[in-house]
């Protein structure tokens, strides 16, 4: 179709809109076209915009009996061509309380988003179609009675893509880059060290990861508690982790060395909280860079349970800790288990 027949058609249903009585700012907005050119097409085609319009009356009391059947106002405007602000002037003129429709309108949203939530959708993404904030939906969907978690931030540290990583989310190669200090967290003195190494843990929401291994619990438990071991497995091929000093007992300490090779390297230490061999392991981590500072990591806690030949690992880590690596050190993690998984099964 030509752009010619394109322009008659539309023309054409502009005529036949205007004549069943659409308003001219309606029809424009519609074809997105200026005012001034839908009244010089009506007045070329002959179309009266006084007596071939639809009685304004008998639009009006359409526009009322809609409105409080419960239709909403954008939907009454859109069919009868008006503006909202004249569809609420008509309901004050027939004495239509406005307060009521609006509370109509509104809880007929309302309970549409207590449905949507009742049958899957989120609270993110109605949140966002209504132009509600999170908090607003959730208090609607209390006064509904409808059952939802509190909104807590989730991570899913497997979609989440990354080099390899020192201690806890720093990449080894980009430690004069970032300044040697993780983004979000103070850089302390050695002298602070026990502090920074050892926060605070009353009501600490954790992260957890949890594994599977083929081997006996005993196996598992040494393969993080004696320093060799942890050596074969903590970080990548190429990579080394050396211990300066290794004491795995209630209250030891730890300070070892990760580097690549030649390259650039960081140190890491912490201390060993509690040790139930072969059942359970918590200990600090924090990560030293060459000039003494430290970057507090939190605790590791490990707990293994025995499953028949295999051996349930679980590993929780400060949520807090997470979101200021922005999921990092989780995926770093998932890593270091992947190769524990390899090493058990080598070693077996």
């Amino acid at each position: 179709m030509s752009p010619r027949q394109d322009r008659a058609r539309r023309d054409a249903a502009i005529v036949e809109a205007a004549r069943a009585g659409m308003a001219v700012t309606a029809l424009a907005e519609r074809h997105g076209l200026s005012t001034s050119h839908i009244y010089a097409l009506l007045k070329r085609t002959g179309v009266a915009l006084g007596p071939n319009r639809l009685d304004a009356e008998a639009r009006d009391m359409a526009v009322v009996e809609a409105m409080t059947r419960g239709e909403p106002a954008p939907t009454v405007a859109a069919r009868f061509g008006l503006a909202r602000t004249y569809i609420y002037q008509v309901l004050q003129r027939h004495g239509v309380s406005l307060r009521n429709i609006q509370s109509q309108e509104k809880g007929g949203r309302d309970e549409t988003i207590a449905e949507a939530v009742r049958n899957g959708a989120s609270v993110a993404a109605v949140a966002a179609e209504y132009g509600l904030s999170k908090r607003r939906v959730y208090d609607l969907l209390k006064a509904h009675a409808v059952g939802v978690r509190p909104w807590r931030p989730r991570l899913k540290p497997a979609d989440i893509a990354m080099p390899f990583a020192g201690p806890d989310g720093q990449a080894a190669a980009g430690l004069e880059a970032a300044g040697d200090v993780m983004p979000g967290g103070p850089a302390v003195a050695p002298a602070d060290m026990a502090k920074a190494a050892e926060p605070g843990t009353a009501g600490e929401t954790h992260f957890t990861l949890a594994r599977e291994f083929e081997a006996q619990r005993r196996s598992v438990f040494r393969a993080w508690t004696e320093a060799d071991q942890l050596a074969r497995w903590m970080v990548p091929e190429q990579h080394l982790l050396q211990f300066e000093s290794y004491e795995c007992r209630t209250s030891g300490g730890y300070r070892g060395r990760m580097s690549t090779g030649d390259g650039p390297g960081f140190w890491i230490r912490g201390t060993f909280r509690t040790i139930l061999p072969p059942a359970s392991l918590v200990f600090t981590m924090a990560r030293e860079t060459e000039d003494g500072r430290v970057e507090s990591m939190g605790q590791r806690i490990v707990t293994l349970a025995e499953a028949g030949r295999f051996t349930q690992l679980k590993l929780q880590m400060p949520l807090s800790v997470v979101l200021r690596t922005r999921g990092t050190i989780a995926r770093d993690w998932e890593q270091r288990l992947d190769r524990l998984s390899a090493y058990l099964e080598t070693a077996a």
